[in-house]
């Protein structure tokens, strides 16, 4: 906890250190920490609905404002609209479990969605690193349903047939994003905000796909549109780092 503690006040610090505007305007190292949520189409929204979406990404800004990054987000939601248990389910859409009692089975949505992106953050004003950020990328798309059976009391997806039912999916995908960026001289706000979009192009990866009369083995074309919002680190390269003053 100590150590935890003290990690987060020299991030905090960070951006009390003074710099010459010249720094300012070379190039620098950007970690970005984001929360959208997902607006799902095609395939897509056959399966999940709306579902929230937690990023990470860590890029490189050269001084000609062209931006590069590497860029990883975790999906999660609980609107699942393909019941995958459905052959389990008797009257009154109960499933029976252990010793004849009601089973307590969630269904979740969970993924990932991995592309490197460059793009170039267009500024309106003079010695600005602000402004409209556009970038385009490639990158890989995973998504699956995750049955949630904390107290094991639904036996029929022991000795492996699990997997029959969680319609793992994955793919190639496209990324873009339309936003604004905002890093700020004196390094008191660093954000951005704006829209993502994804295109995956994907296939069900699974075998056997039990609780369904759904063709799975056909190609997929999963859509997500985010609206996101997330905090910056920006880290500078001085040169002349001795006379960086507190």
């Amino acid at each position: 906890m100590r150590s935890l503690f003290i990690l987060l006040l020299l991030l905090l610090t960070l951006p009390s250190f003074s710099q010459k505007e010249d720094s300012f305007q070379g190039n620098m190292t950007l970690i970005d920490f984001s929360y959208g949520y997902i607006i799902p189409g095609g395939d897509m929204s056959d399966r999940f609905g709306g579902a929230s979406y937690l990023n990470t990404a860590v890029g490189y800004l050269w001084r000609n404002n062209f931006q590069l990054e590497l860029k990883g987000g975790f999906l999660f939601g609980t609107n699942v609209k393909e019941d995958v248990l459905s052959e389990l389910r008797q009257e009154q859409n109960l499933i029976i479990g252990n010793n004849g009692t009601d089973a307590v089975v969630f269904l979740r949505e969970r993924g990932i969605n991995i592309s490197l992106n460059i793009g170039k953050v267009f500024s309106f004003r003079e010695n600005s690193r602000s402004g409209l950020k556009l970038t385009a990328g490639v990158g890989f798309l995973q998504h699956w349903i995750r049955i949630q059976d904390d107290i094991n009391t639904l036996p029929q997806l022991d000795n492996g047939y699990l997997f029959g039912y969680d319609r793992k999916t994955q793919g190639l995908a496209l990324n873009q994003f339309v936003g604004y960026q905002v890093l700020a001289n004196n390094q008191r706000l660093n954000f951005n905000v704006g829209i993502e979009f994804t295109q995956g192009f994907t296939n069900n990866i699974r075998n056997y796909n039990f609780g369904s009369d759904i063709d799975h083995s056909k190609s997929r074309l999963d859509l997500l549109i985010t609206p996101k919002i997330g905090l910056i680190l920006s880290f500078y390269k001085f040169d002349n780092p001795e006379e960086i003053f507190y």
